[in-house]
């Protein structure tokens, strides 16, 4: 048998709210986003990118809506330096069951903060599926207030020499290059 797949899965979309929705997954996925930098530890910039980033929720669920029956169970930042980190928030569900996997450091930034806004306190369902709905619908939010004009940019003279509206926006700030 093959334990990377299970054949008898679902072959629909993953539903945001797993637990208790009979939905069962085909494959599980790990999400990470590589980067290169040393400007922070590896823990902080795992940090980062699931509490103030949204890139993270929008890959994994990208990645459910082009793959059906497939479940992002974990997602987080490989700091690639000196000092290789993979750092990994996993969902409570399967964590434990996959505890053999050498997956690289695990975390639980999520479990104490994120439940779904119908639940009690102490919440049953997976706080990593709670994470990410709460970061897609701020991405959700943000984009239906671009749409809508509520654009506030913050310029600066090493990212206005990129933006594509650099040529009409009134607080680009300009550098030689």
């Amino acid at each position: 048998a093959n334990e990377w797949l299970d054949q008898d899965g679902d072959e629909s979309i993953a539903p945001l709210r797993v637990h208790g929705s009979g939905w069962r997954p085909r494959r599980l996925v790990a999400i990470r986003d590589l980067k290169t930098s040393e400007s922070k530890a590896a823990k902080d910039r795992h940090h980062d990118g699931l509490l103030d980033e949204l890139q993270l929720a929008l890959y994994a669920r990208a990645w459910e809506i082009a793959h059906p029956g497939d479940l992002v169970v974990a997602a987080g930042i490989s700091l690639f330096s000196h000092h290789t980190e993979h750092m990994l928030e996993l969902s409570s569900e399967y964590s434990a069951s996959h505890d053999n996997l050498l997956l690289g450091t695990r975390t639980d930034i999520t479990a104490s903060l994120h439940r779904f806004c119908d639940e009690p306190p102490s919440p049953r369902s997976d706080h990593f599926r709670a994470w990410l709905a709460q970061r897609l619908v701020v991405a959700l939010r943000i984009a239906a207030g671009a749409a809508a004009g509520r654009v506030h940019p913050t310029p600066s003279s090493g990212v206005c020499g990129y933006c594509p509206a650099r040529n009409v926006c009134d607080v680009r700030m300009e550098s030689g290059f």
